[in-house]
């Protein structure tokens, strides 16, 4: 059975070892401060293989879809735009973004 399933999440807060991540990717430190307070609910939906994924904060609500194995361009809560594609093999769900697209 996949991992991926419909359903609603409530993810905890960032570790704060990715603050070093987010400097490195250039996000600016009001962003950075408000993402390691943020409390994100996610909510999955799945229908005929059509994939949405919409992540919920105080601050701001972000929304991917796509189809599994299919490459899309994503922006991701910061701005930036990134090609994605997302896998889901046996209890394995693969995220591949490259940046600048």
């Amino acid at each position: 059975m996949s991992l991926l399933r419909p359903g609603i999440i409530k993810l905890l807060p960032p570790f704060s070892r990715k603050d070093t991540l987010y400097i490195i990717l250039g996000v600016n430190l009001v962003l950075r401060k408000l993402g390691s307070t943020a409390k994100p609910v996610t909510e999955i939906d799945e229908k005929d293989g059509n994939w949405r994924i919409t992540t919920k904060t105080t601050f701001k609500t972000t929304e991917i879809k796509f189809r599994l194995g299919v490459p899309f361009e994503e922006e991701t809560a910061d701005g930036r735009k990134c090609q994605v594609i997302i896998i889901c093999h046996e209890n394995l769900i693969n995220n591949d973004a490259v940046g600048s697209v």
